[in-house]
């Protein structure tokens, strides 16, 4: 039987030669790469990193462009196969934005964005790809411009009739955009854009006008103004307003100047539109709606304020009126008023229309008038009222009366005292009489007027010659109470009261007759004195000016016939104006 051998069979004298010939190849080697005998030979580096990209600052930006861009400095050992940026509206585009690839290799390099958002943010990184990955540039952002636009706002309607109107609003541009139309949209219905009339009134900036006709009286219109910017229609505000109706109103007036037999009534015409007034007037009588059973009084026609007198009433009768107005379709009414005639009566006696004048030497008293107010209460009859309680009421000025309540004797009489404020004003004190009941009519109702007149301190008087001598100075005087005007070294003696009141006009008339002894100077030379020049000063108390300060105004005459005859003097009257203040 045979052995089968796993083992090879080896023949020693190849393996011999063979170790012999590893070590001949491995002193080969070592001698070529001896320091006394170099080869040179090409090193290659197998190594690669990867490139160095920043992002560019961006440029050119618009309301819808922008330039990006970025830079390689280093491809890192490898050509850069690809490099760009990305963009979009979120951080860190490079994930969710898009990409935009733009060229390859080494250097800068810049990429247009179209199509961008208005007043937009957006996000860019620059990136660059060799063989081994992808590098990026930082992150950099930017805001696109805000779009430029036109606006408009919608102005008020003006001239609004019952059949047209004018409309129209303003507009303004941005920049280079441009307004190429504008006008409104009107119609009865809001939003009238949609459902309206479109009005063009021309284009560019600036305020516009247009006129609306046809319309209906009394309807409610909406109107909003518009403008185009290139391909956008912008609107503004929607504003309303109603035509006027062809008709009038008219309003009724309270009842006024109430007596026993006697009041005056009236109204208030007011016409829209085309209509007109042809008749207006009352209707009144005894009875509520007196348009129906009363009695109808015309009173002229067209707008405005009217007023009638109602003659021959009933003493102590409630009446009933209504003011009404007529136009060609229809005749209008105002509200219904109610009034009651007096079964009483009073009239003034005595005491009206007085006044007092302060001097430097009483200033800032009180002062009693001299004649009580007394007045006269009789019913519808005329006959004298006995025993009625008549109050007399300070309504103006800080005065006091010596009774409030005053009863009235067997012939009616009722008086009492008046002691004026201090203030610089007209006075009144209003008289009225007690009703059953206790309260006091308003209507029968009297009033009694007083002036207190403040002359205290200094006043400057100053004349304005017209037909003689030379001017003279302006100069300083005070009012004594003792009927004197002391200048600053002469005293004057007046002849005539300072004040007469006239009760038609309510003025106060100023008026100072005096004498005056007087000398002057003729080319250095004292000449004869004087005597008994007359000088008339007549004028108005104005009261106070817009200043706060008093004044009196006039003209005044003086005779200076007497004047002895030199170069120097003028003979004959002399006559002017004068101003007197108290402010100077």
């Amino acid at each position: 039987m045979k052995k089968l051998s796993f083992l090879p069979k080896f023949k020693p004298i190849r393996i011999l030669s063979g170790l012999v010939l590893f070590f001949v190849l491995i002193l080969s080697y070592m001698v070529a790469c001896s320091d006394d005998d170099p080869v040179d030979e090409p090193i290659i580096n197998t190594t690669t990193e990867l490139p160095t990209v920043t992002t560019a600052i961006i440029s050119d930006i618009t309301q819808t462009t922008a330039t990006a861009g970025g830079n390689v400095t280093d491809e890192g050992g490898a050509t850069v196969t690809n490099r760009g940026i990305y963009w979009g509206e979120s951080e860190n585009p490079e994930s969710t934005g898009t990409k935009m690839q733009i060229g390859s290799g080494e250097g800068a390099f810049t990429g247009d964005l179209t199509a961008l958002e208005p007043g937009t943010t957006y996000y860019v990184k620059a990136y660059a790809t060799n063989t081994e990955e992808t590098a990026f540039g930082a992150q950099v952002s930017f805001e696109t411009l805000m779009e430029e636009e036109c606006s408009v706002t919608t102005d008020a309607v003006t001239d609004v009739t019952s059949t047209t109107a004018t409309v129209g609003g303003t507009v303004t541009c941005e920049g280079e955009a441009t307004a190429t139309e504008r006008g409104v949209y009107w119609g009865e219905s809001e939003d009238p854009e949609s459902t309206g009339t479109k009005m063009q009134i021309g284009s560019g900036e600036g305020a516009y006008t247009g006129d609306l006709t046809a319309l209906e009286p009394g309807t409610t219109y909406y109107v909003k103004a518009y403008t185009i910017n290139t391909e956008e229609t912008i609107f503004g505000a929607q504003i309303s307003f109603k035509t006027l109706e062809d008709k009038c109103s008219v309003t009724t007036d309270a009842v006024t100047e109430i007596t026993s037999t006697t009041a005056t009534v009236g109204g208030n015409v007011t016409c829209e539109g085309v209509a007109t007034a042809t008749e207006r007037g009352v209707y009144w009588g005894t009875s509520e709606d007196p348009e129906s059973t009363g009695t109808k009084m015309q009173i002229g026609s067209g707008e405005g304020v009217f007023t009638g007198n109602l003659t021959a009433l009933e003493p102590g009768t409630t009446y009933y009126v209504k003011a009404y107005a007529t136009t060609m379709e229809e005749t209008v009414f105002g509200a219904q008023v109610s009034f009651e005639t007096n079964d009483l009566n009073l009239e003034i006696i005595s005491g009206d229309h007085q006044s007092i004048v302060a001097y430097n030497d009483n200033v800032g008293q009180s002062f009693t008038l001299i004649e009580p107010l007394k007045i006269k209460a009789t019913n519808s009859d005329g006959e004298a009222l006995n025993n009625a309680n008549v109050r007399f009421e300070v309504i103006r000025g800080a005065g006091t009366v010596s009774n409030e309540i005053v009863q009235t004797d067997a012939n009616g009489f009722a008086e009492t005292i008046w002691t004026l404020g201090n203030e610089d004003e007209d006075q009144i004190v209003q008289v009225q009489i007690q009703k059953e009941n206790g309260d006091y009519n308003e209507n029968p109702s009297i009033q009694f007027n007083a002036s207190y007149f403040d002359l205290s301190g200094e006043w400057q008087i100053s004349l304005n010659y017209i037909d003689c001598g030379e001017e003279v100075d302006p100069f300083i005087f005070i009012f004594n109470s003792d009927n004197t005007v002391t200048f600053s070294n002469f005293i004057l003696t007046i002849t005539h009261n300072y004040f007469n009141f006239n009760k038609d006009d309510k003025t106060m008339t100023f008026e100072m007759n005096y004498t005056w002894d007087w000398s002057y100077e003729c080319n250095g030379v004292d000449v004869n004195t004087v005597e008994n020049t007359e000088i008339i000063f007549t004028g108005i108390y104005n009261g106070y000016d817009g200043d706060g300060n008093k004044t009196f105004t006039g003209g005044f005459t003086a005779n200076v016939s007497e004047l002895p005859e030199n170069p120097c003097a003028y003979n004959g009257p002399c006559s002017g104006t004068f101003i007197i203040s108290d402010e100077f």
